[in-house]
């Protein structure tokens, strides 16, 4: 995570050029990890209500980053 946050910062320095960051982040990054949360309410390790606020950011952050890839990729068209 560590790692990631500083290619995320990397990439914010110049977005029109590495508008496909944040792709990378949202594929194996947030999806995996909520693939993992999902995983674990399905078989009973964690409960879904503890889960939830987890999911719920995770889902915004995909949207925010699909938005920003795709803003940005308006702006270089």
């Amino acid at each position: 995570m560590f790692g990631w946050t500083f290619l995320l910062i990397w990439a914010d320095r110049k977005p029109l050029e590495r508008k496909g960051v944040p792709l990378l982040t949202v594929a194996p990054v947030i999806l995996g990890l909520a693939l993992n949360n999902v995983s674990a309410v399905s078989s009973g390790l964690r409960p879904l209500q503890s889960t939830l606020p987890e999911l719920g950011l995770q889902a915004r952050l995909v949207v925010l980053f699909v938005f920003r890839y795709l803003n940005v990729r308006l702006l270089t068209e």
